[in-house]
């Protein structure tokens, strides 16, 4: 019947924005670290092999011998390998992605700047292009992952923010202020137990 038929889309709507609530949580979740007063404070500098600027390649649209990262790659918080472009070009060895390398935007609009991912492996060979700030952090004691979630945190992003450079529609952070910046550094072990908290 009509009213049977009408309770049961109420009640249907009603799931739906429960949903699109808990989305939306979802969509700006950042997990908080307890920062223990006895963890030393480290310059991402001191615990990196390299920090560096994007590798400049002509960019093409279609297939290449690389795919090249963007801006776009890493909108989400994750790196996206569909939002890519590809390149031809020669490109030095220690310049291709590797497992645990984070990706952070240094030149974007201001809400959109400091934001941060991590590659995980991919099919392809993968440089990181300009605009995008790469670090290769020293895994015997950093866990990539603890790094990432360190540099997600509110203090860290709104620290890196205030070393912006603002021109219109745009700023950028120099690379020189980034290496400055301190994350909190717990043993290896310690850092491995959050990021498989966060994780679950």
């Amino acid at each position: 019947p009509l009213e049977v038929q009408k309770e049961i889309v109420a009640e249907i709507e009603g799931y739906q924005k429960v949903i699109n609530g808990a989305r939306a949580i979802l969509d700006n979740y950042r997990p908080l670290i307890p920062i223990h007063p006895d963890w030393p404070l480290v310059e991402l500098g001191e615990v990196c092999d390299a920090i560096q600027n994007g590798y400049p390649v002509e960019q093409i649209d279609e297939p290449g011998r690389y795919k090249v990262t963007r801006i776009q790659t890493i909108a989400d918080g994750t790196v996206d390998l569909e939002k890519t472009k590809w390149t031809n070009d020669e490109v030095p060895e220690e310049r291709l992605m590797r497992g645990g390398d984070i990706l952070f935007s240094h030149i974007n609009s201001i809400d959109h700047l400091a934001k941060t991912a991590i590659f995980q492996s991919s099919s392809v060979p993968v440089i990181h292009g300009i605009n995008l700030i790469r670090f290769r952090f020293k895994q015997d004691i950093v866990d990539p992952s603890f790094a990432l979630w360190s540099m997600k945190q509110d203090a860290f992003i709104e620290k890196a923010r205030s070393f912006a450079q603002r021109a219109v529609n745009q700023a950028s952070i120099k690379v020189s202020d980034i290496r400055n910046m301190a994350i909190p550094l717990p043993p290896l072990a310690t850092q491995q137990a959050i990021v498989a908290e966060i994780e679950a």
